[in-house]
């Protein structure tokens, strides 16, 4: 079963389409996103002080929330012009150094996005991810040598620790993404991709030796 239909964090949703890729995206309206996405839907408050209350507490608290909101600032300043760019190089570093993760200011990850570990993602300039999507550590979603292109992802997708998504691939939405998986293809909407399981074979001499010995 999708991890997605069994947690009430995500909603489900029609195909997902941006709405203006050539504006940059909301400040504010995506970050609070980003705090109240941390919340399953049948738990996230339903008052104004609440909801300030839960969006403060995720910002004290979450790495992840602290990498996706130095983002959204470098993505918001990067339009002023060489200002702008000056700040989101600086942001771009703090990410890089305080979050150890690579977020280019020129992705485009709508809101709802939630980083539970954020080490080791790299996302590169040019990469769409949509509205409600769930990010592992060690997943660089990026370009890929000969083809021309960067990953579209979808709504509400949750991409699993070491899984790799390359190229010009598309993502459809309420899509699951399973550890260590290689995506350099398009994958349907509503659909699980998982790598093949782990093989257990005869453990060698050579290291029979050496486990022996330690």
């Amino acid at each position: 079963m999708s991890v997605l239909s069994t947690n009430p964090s995500f909603a489900l949703c029609e195909e997902w389409g941006e709405p203006d890729p050539a504006r940059p995206l909301p400040f504010w309206d995506n970050l609070i996103a980003d705090a109240l996405a941390h919340y399953a839907i049948d738990q996230r408050p339903n008052t104004r002080w609440r909801r300030c209350f839960a969006v403060l507490r995720i910002a004290v608290r979450s790495s992840g929330f602290h990498a996706s909101a130095m983002y959204r600032l470098s993505h918001y300043v990067h339009e002023w012009g060489g200002v702008g760019k000056l700040i989101a190089l600086v942001l771009f570093w703090c990410i890089r150094h305080w979050c150890g993760c690579v977020i280019s200011p020129c992705a485009r990850l709508y809101g709802g996005l939630v980083l539970p570990h954020p080490q080791g993602i790299v996302i590169g300039p040019g990469v769409v991810v949509g509205p409600r999507s769930w990010i592992f550590q060690n997943v660089p979603p990026g370009g890929a040598p000969a083809k021309t292109g960067m990953p579209r992802v979808g709504a509400a997708v949750q991409i699993c620790t070491g899984a790799v998504v390359v190229g010009p691939a598309r993502v459809g939405d309420n899509v699951v993404i399973g550890a260590n998986c290689v995506i350099s293809r398009d994958v349907p909407a509503h659909k699980m991709v998982r790598a093949a399981p782990a093989i257990t074979s005869e453990l060698p001499p050579e290291f029979e030796s050496t486990v022996r010995s330690t």
